[in-house]
């Protein structure tokens, strides 16, 4: 499952891998982009649910991975570990994808990465913020949270893995 799947590019990228999606949007805007995206690449969009990340509207232990790419204010509520807790299976993950920093040095990554860290999308302090708004929150839900950074082309992506032990 996915939470915040905006416009759909995770869900057709998994679709097209025969993996069995389930899209999570508040915004219906969010969910009709990513239905006719689905649609365009031949995917039922079916599986796409507008609901909020703070109460899944899912059964206990349902999923055993729950996805968060780039994620908006939601993935700080209060709510939100403890259910993503509980719609987890045993041994299942949450996998967020907070933040990410470009490193490059072509003028195009230098440019994005000051728009980056004027609009507050990187701060400096991005491992704190992130430390005490959700991995704190997600220890204290029963989760084990792993960290780590990869780098990709011209950028260290942040990886954050919760597992329900």
């Amino acid at each position: 499952m996915e939470i915040g799947p905006g416009p759909g590019y995770l869900q057709s990228r998994l679709g097209g891998k025969n993996y069995l999606t389930v899209g999570l949007d508040e915004s219906m805007q969010m969910i009709r982009l990513a239905k006719n995206r689905l649609e365009k690449a031949d995917w039922p969009a079916s599986r796409l649910v507008r609901g909020f990340a703070q109460a899944l509207p899912f059964a206990n232990a349902k999923f055993d991975t729950v996805i968060s790419t780039f994620p908006s204010e939601y993935i700080f509520l209060p709510n939100m570990p403890a259910d993503v807790h509980r719609v987890l299976s045993d041994g299942g993950r949450l996998i967020v994808l907070p933040t990410a920093w470009i490193i490059g040095r072509q003028l195009m990554d230098r440019t994005a990465a000051w728009l980056f860290q004027i609009t507050g999308e990187t701060p400096k302090n991005i491992i704190e913020v992130v430390t005490q708004r959700f991995i704190h929150p997600l220890e204290q839900a029963g989760f084990k949270v792993e960290r780590k950074q990869i780098e990709i082309r011209s950028s260290i992506v942040l990886i954050l893995i919760a597992s329900k032990e």
